[in-house]
């Protein structure tokens, strides 16, 4: 649905590297990358519920995206203005739909980067 490019640990600490300012200031104390489980396909995998499921993931996916669409798509695409509600609400509407559709199949991943730095 919405892509995004986690980067790799060694993306991360390339500039820390190559750049000589950088790496004269500071060191590297900590780099972890880990995957998160999901809460919304663990609690669907313990309930079955799919209905609870769509509704969760779609609202957190509506929490984190909604105001960028909005901005960058809705609002311009809006037959009228002061419609973007109505397209906002429809996505959606649609993107739990699929989520109920098809329970499991459109997760999301989750990742967390951890980059302690100490100043030299």
């Amino acid at each position: 649905m919405f892509p995004v490019y986690f980067r790799q640990p060694d993306e991360v600490r390339a500039p820390l590297t190559r750049e000589a300012d950088l790496h004269d200031a500071f060191e590297i104390v900590e780099l972890t990358n880990e995957r998160l489980p999901s809460p919304y396909e663990d609690t669907l995998a313990e309930t079955g519920d799919v209905e609870a499921y769509a509704d969760a993931y779609a609202g957190f996916a509506r929490a984190f995206a909604e105001s960028t669409l909005r901005s960058a798509l809705f609002e311009g695409s809006a037959p009228e203005p002061g419609k973007a509600d109505e397209l906002s609400d429809e996505f959606f509407h649609r993107l739990r739909d699929l989520f109920a559709a098809e329970p499991g199949r459109h997760g999301f991943e989750h990742e967390v980067m951890v980059l302690v730095l100490r100043k030299r």
